[in-house]
């Protein structure tokens, strides 16, 4: 029992560093790579790799956007995933990206 719980948390530390991998390699990260990202992760690696490319300026302006609120909106307890510091600089990085936070709202409320 203990050794396939270490093999598959080694499983899922191998394929998150490949992400990051392919991440790392690219200058900029498209929505439908973060949403395949998200479905192979649990949602706090999801938002904290959110906020590590937004840091790193490699996602555009909406993908950024679209990427703070699903990060939001998908947390069960957002102050679990995050600290309230760490979603402040995420969603000021969304909102500095020359994208109107307000946007994605309307559209998400359609």
């Amino acid at each position: 029992m203990l050794s396939t719980n270490v093999l598959d948390n080694h499983a899922r530390v191998t394929a998150f560093a490949e992400w990051l991998d392919r991440f790392d390699g690219r200058t900029h990260v498209t929505a439908a790579d973060l949403e395949r990202f998200r479905s192979e992760v649990d949602h706090p690696r999801y938002a904290k790799t959110v906020l590590h490319l937004a840091r790193a300026g490699k996602l555009r302006p909406k993908v950024l956007a679209d990427a703070a609120l699903t990060a939001w909106l998908k947390a069960d307890n957002p102050r679990r995933v995050m600290l309230v510091s760490s979603w402040a600089e995420l969603f000021r990085l969304s909102y500095l990206a020359d994208h109107e936070l307000h946007e994605v709202f309307e559209e998400t409320l359609i």
